[in-house]
């Protein structure tokens, strides 16, 4: 169920069950986000998946002719922000918190995946291939539903007859942002976070790695492409993230393909296999790191902080103090300064999200071993 906003912008229409903002209200007067409230019907029983599967997804629609110009342009005069690349993006929301952006010639929806399945926001599971070509026709449903007051798209059919028909009014679908994750469990979250501390000092080919926390804890390493910038692997607390599970108890691993434009396919071309094939190629260059890494030794703090130099977040200055500092303490302790430096240096450490103290136990890390159990997770 949708959640009510606390305010509400302006009156709104309501046509069956969908919930309209006017196109003349303004925009931002309410933190809320309106979304469209429906019944959504049970997904089909094969498209469940468990420990690896798709996430995040992006569905682009290319509507033609002069009715595709037409839908566009009814798109654009929703209320919304302006976004990347032209675009306008909806402050209309589908089920599961899914958003809508128009592009010129394109209506993209990016939402995860199993969200829009259940129109349930609280929804973090990976899915099966099956259900991309669902998912494809339940955002094109619900985009035809927000067309339907001006007569460019009107619902003829179930979300399900939708997908089989690129006749709906907002014509080929392609997939432009698929999201593909595996997730491992373990009993002790130390070696939950043990694990994201080592990956946080490994590097995937042509990418540079930056790593995040919360205190001393880790929670998400990214993998950033050298040239595009682009965000192409993460490693994160998924049980802290969704609320689920202790620190470290839930470690999910994801790829963010984004294929070009020329090499974008239709949602029902994806198999099972071709996914796990896609997961487990994108981690081939790890595995020939074989080595096991010990939680928080300076070097992999200092692969985190140039990270940060490269990225211009910090100065290379700052990143030699800070990695200096830490090995000052660790080796003499708080008394080889004073009071006032102790503070200061604990305090842009902690800044600086560098782990000060080391683990009471500190833990070996088999990457490998670790690393071929998520491409098994796909192979299962």
């Amino acid at each position: 169920m949708a959640r009510r906003p606390q305010e509400q912008p302006k009156p709104t229409r309501t046509r069956g069950h969908l919930r309209l903002v006017e196109s003349g209200s303004e925009v931002g007067s309410c933190n809320t986000r309106p979304t469209l409230t429906f019944s959504t019907p049970a997904p089909s029983p094969q498209a469940a998946r468990g420990d690896a599967g798709v996430d995040t997804v992006s569905y682009a629609f290319r509507p033609g002719g002069r009715k595709g110009d037409a839908i566009i342009d009814a798109l654009r005069t929703r209320p919304g922000r302006p976004g990347p690349a032209s675009s306008h993006v909806l402050k209309d929301r589908l089920p599961g918190d899914g958003r809508v952006v128009v592009f010129p010639g394109v209506v993209a929806v990016e939402t995860r995946l199993g969200a829009l399945l259940t129109g349930s926001e609280d929804e973090h599971g990976l899915w099966d291939a099956s259900a991309l070509a669902e998912g494809a026709g339940r955002a094109g449903h619900a985009v035809s539903e927000l067309l339907e007051v001006t007569g460019l798209c009107p619902v003829r059919a179930s979300p399900g007859r939708w997908a089989r028909d690129a006749r709906g009014g907002l014509g080929g679908v392609e997939l432009r942002r698929l999201d593909l994750a595996a997730e491992l469990r373990f009993a002790d979250g130390r070696d939950g976070l043990a694990l994201l501390d080592a990956l946080g000092g490994m590097y995937a080919p042509r990418c540079k790695t930056v790593m995040w926390r919360k205190g001393a804890e880790p929670q998400t390493v990214y993998w950033v492409t050298e040239k595009s910038r682009r965000i192409k692997h993460r490693a994160y607390d998924k049980g802290v993230e969704a609320g689920t599970h202790a620190p470290g108890e839930r470690v999910r691993v994801e790829l963010q393909h984004r294929p070009p434009k020329s090499r974008r396919r239709r949602p029902d071309a994806f198999t099972r296999d071709e996914l796990a094939a896609l997961y487990g190629g994108a981690l081939d260059g790890w595995a020939h790191t074989d080595r096991p890494t010990l939680r928080g030794e300076p070097e992999h703090v200092m692969a985190a902080l140039l990270d940060r130099v490269d990225r211009e977040q910090m100065t290379r200055r700052k990143a030699r103090m800070l990695i200096g500092t830490l090995v000052e303490l660790r080796l003499a302790g708080q008394g080889s300064m004073s009071d006032w430096a102790y503070g200061y240096a604990k305090r842009e450490l902690r800044d600086a999200g560098v782990v000060l103290d080391r683990p009471v136990v500190e833990r070996e890390v088999p990457v490998s071993r670790h690393l071929a159990e998520l491409r098994g997770r796909f192979a299962a």
